[in-house]
């Protein structure tokens, strides 16, 4: 019975730039700008190490179809390696690098490196020595906005009896958070009569399907956002007769970790919540989760070399006094200090509340009591009134340039939490001032 192994990639985006990272350290800089093309270089290292015989990527190596020749050549200089070591190599390209972009500084493609055009869907045999052990069938995008249903025309080739894999870029089942670029549904994917399917474009790792075929999204190789948190990296898939197992391997340098620490949970005063974060932090430097019991996301690589972390200290209780005075720069501040080496404190957002008997605090009758029923009949329209704003701001000529770096198009999806902040400020104010009636 034939065995083999193979590396499933997808989504390099190669030396794309990082957004939304607020931090200016120079050393944090120099490692968010080499980031993914340093992922690229340990996944090749890891291919070799594991022995794979061939390797899949599965479309947006690159990060856009003007690109540039260091990414390029980095890229060729990965697969030069395999090649050299017997390993071949398989590529589609996707949303963000149709055909490869619009100029390419690769006169040759190294030996054994398959790069499927998009016309047609080509099929392509992969070897053990000189012995095929399974059947590629691959097309690339033709351009950045493709609307058909590619997986549709992958069907099985019946004359040949091995294992068979589809390389595709697409958004199978309508997945959230995606372009429904190239739109297929699992149906597509089991009619097809594949044994595996190796997908790209969703960032966070995801099994489409858990049986034959096998269908699954590795991720992103290198994360490129906070909003893209969690271990980073691609799968070693073994094959024993047509029985894929897939294991998942991390190979991000950089992760993005968020912490939420409720103030509710016994954390009574600002050194009780100062000491949750710190230690956070060392958590995250030895590779354990940060979050722990206050939600963190997942845990960072052991092989990760930095970490970015954002704090989102919330709920009701004493500490809220002591936070508003220190106020989300301070405690920022103190904690970039502290820092172990590797760890970067990003952000901290405060979205504390006073202890409060809210209805008590509204049948007061006076102007208080007034901003809180006004706050609460209107809480409704926070996304759409962010969203207004937001559309004026965008509409600014003058901010396009940092646009991304702005990181603006989260603040929508935290509506909710600024009208809330907003709202806890107007009654820190008016709570505290003289003749308030508190």
């Amino acid at each position: 019975m034939t065995t083999f192994s193979f590396a499933h990639l997808a989504d390099l985006h190669l030396d794309t730039p990082f957004s939304g990272v607020s931090s200016r350290a120079p050393e944090l800089a120099r490692a968010l700008r080499d980031a993914s093309l340093d992922a690229w270089d340990r996944a090749v290292e890891l291919c070799l190490d594991a022995g794979v015989d061939f390797v899949l990527l599965a479309g947006d190596v690159y990060d856009g179809d003007s690109v540039g020749v260091r990414a390029q050549l980095r890229f060729r200089d990965g697969l030069r390696r395999l090649s050299e070591a017997g390993v071949a190599s398989f590529v589609v390209h996707g949303n963000h690098d149709p055909r490869g972009g619009r100029w390419t500084a690769v006169a040759h493609w190294p030996d054994r490196v398959t790069v499927f055009g998009h016309d047609d869907v080509a099929r392509v045999r992969a070897l053990r020595g000189d012995e095929p052990v399974a059947l590629i069938h691959g097309i690339s995008h033709a351009g950045p906005n493709v609307t058909e249903n590619l997986a549709a025309r992958y069907t099985r080739d019946p004359d040949f009896p091995g294992f068979q894999i589809g390389l595709l870029h697409a958004n199978v089942g309508g997945l959230g958070g995606h372009g429904a670029y190239a739109p297929a549904t699992l149906a597509d994917l089991r009619g097809s009569g594949l044994d595996y399917w190796a997908l790209g474009h969703v960032h966070a790792r995801t099994v489409v399907s858990p049986e034959r075929p096998l269908a699954l999204y590795p991720g992103n190789l290198q994360a490129r956002d906070p909003g893209e948190a969690g271990a980073k990296g691609l799968y070693i898939v073994e094959v024993e007769g047509r029985e894929p197992t897939a294991r998942f391997v991390s190979v991000g340098l950089v992760s993005f970790e968020t912490l939420t620490v409720d103030i509710g949970m016994g954390l009574a005063d600002l050194e009780t919540v100062r000491s949750r974060l710190v230690q956070a932090a060392l958590r995250a430097r030895d590779g354990g989760s940060a979050g722990g019991t206050d939600h963190g996301s997942a845990a960072a690589s052991p092989g990760t070399q930095h970490v970015v972390l954002r704090a989102r200290v919330a709920g009701v209780g004493p500490a809220h006094a002591d936070l508003r005075n220190a106020g989300e720069d301070g405690l920022l501040a103190y904690l970039q200090d502290v820092a172990p080496a590797g760890v970067w404190w990003d952000e901290v957002r405060i979205t504390t509340r006073p202890p409060l008997d809210r209805d008590a605090r509204m049948r007061a009758g006076d102007f208080v009591a007034d901003v809180l029923r006004s706050s609460a009949e209107r809480a409704h329209d926070a996304p759409e009134a962010v969203a207004r704003s937001l559309e004026e701001l965008l509409g600014n000529k003058g901010l396009q340039a940092v646009r991304q770096e702005l990181d603006l198009g989260r603040l929508v999806a935290e509506a909710a939490d600024i009208w809330a902040e907003a709202e806890t400020l107007a009654f820190d104010l008016l709570d505290a001032a003289p003749g308030s009636g508190a």
